[in-house]
């Protein structure tokens, strides 16, 4: 709902080729919950495997993969992601652990050049906003996961136990909650 327009904005305004978001799964694997920029057959083989993330991205809070960066776990990574270039950023929340990973197929200057720190910065803060917006519409729910908050296609039963309904475009309220009658009956906007 919200994650794949955002991830489709970052590919067609940053000369990014491919975004995805990851996951940790009950069992602490980190798993593909949304993407843009793949075909469906590569969608279809990065979604179900366990992509597993170096120590050195724990550690120091990001993880960016140049060309002449040759690591054991690093290149494991880009051959689970197909993406040979990226820059991945995790996603703070206190009730979830996600990681935000952006890339491209090719390092060329001008055009294409090596990520940096900046590039590090930059979608540090895209991972905020991230963070924000999931915080906003599960945060007072308890909602465990991005998948759930993704399956709610927008709507939600508030803390106070009214329906509501959220449009991540306006990323706001839109009008009011209504009591709980069922999907069907109740039309409206948001607390």
């Amino acid at each position: 709902m919200y994650l794949k327009p955002t991830l489709a904005m970052i590919v067609s305004s940053m000369t990014i080729d491919r975004a995805l978001v990851l996951q940790m799964d009950e069992t602490g694997n980190y798993r593909v919950v949304a993407s843009s920029g793949y075909p469906e057959d590569r969608k279809a083989k990065i979604r179900p495997l366990v992509h597993s993330f170096p120590e050195s991205f724990f550690a120091d809070g990001y993880l960016v993969a140049n060309k002449k960066d040759k690591s054991g776990p690093l290149e494991q990574l880009r051959y689970s992601l197909l993406l040979p270039f990226f820059v991945a950023v995790p996603i703070m929340r206190p009730r979830l652990s996600a990681i935000l990973v952006v890339g491209r197929d090719r390092e060329m200057k001008p055009f294409y050049p090596a990520f940096d720190r900046g590039d590090v910065t930059n979608y540090a803060a895209i991972a905020s906003f991230l963070a924000s917006i999931i915080d906003n519409i599960a945060g007072d729910l308890m909602l465990g996961t991005i998948g759930e908050a993704e399956r709610l296609q927008g709507s939600v039963v508030c803390a106070w136990g009214l329906w509501c309904f959220f449009d991540i475009h306006v990323n706001g309220p839109v009008s009011a909650c209504y009591p709980t009658v069922s999907e069907s009956t109740v039309r409206g906007g948001c607390c």
